[in-house]
């Protein structure tokens, strides 16, 4: 694979160099695409939010748990948790008449994990 590529014709050349091995390649997408994934940061950049999704990645837990951990109202934590949902980042399960909490998948746990190591470096 050649490091630079020449552009062939006008008095411009572009020069397009390599990326190593594994670096993730960002390419533009729809507008659609762009406007998903900006309401997913929003979803991360409420603080509140994000403390949830903290404790989440810690185990699953109910409300109840989850606002004694958090330090919030089961009100308050229950209105965070619906906006979560919405924005498929967090899922429920039900035992009976008990409602559980985790994260969606390990792509949130990920997402979570790669903030965090961006902050402390």
């Amino acid at each position: 694979m050649a490091a630079r590529r020449m552009a062939v014709g006008a008095a411009s050349r572009k020069v397009r160099t390599a990326l190593p091995l594994g670096a993730p390649r960002v390419r533009p997408g729809s507008q659609r695409t762009a406007e998903a994934l900006a309401e997913l940061f929003r979803t991360f950049a409420d603080t509140t939010r994000t403390g949830l999704l903290l404790e989440l990645a810690r185990g699953e837990g109910r409300v109840s748990d989850l606002a004694e951990r958090v330090g919030l109202s089961p009100s308050a934590i229950s209105h965070h948790l619906h906006s979560l949902r919405l924005s498929r980042v967090v899922r429920r399960r039900r035992v009976g008449r008990a409602v559980y909490y985790r994260l969606d998948d390990e792509h949130v746990e990920a997402l979570l994990e790669a903030g965090l190591n961006h902050v402390r470096h």
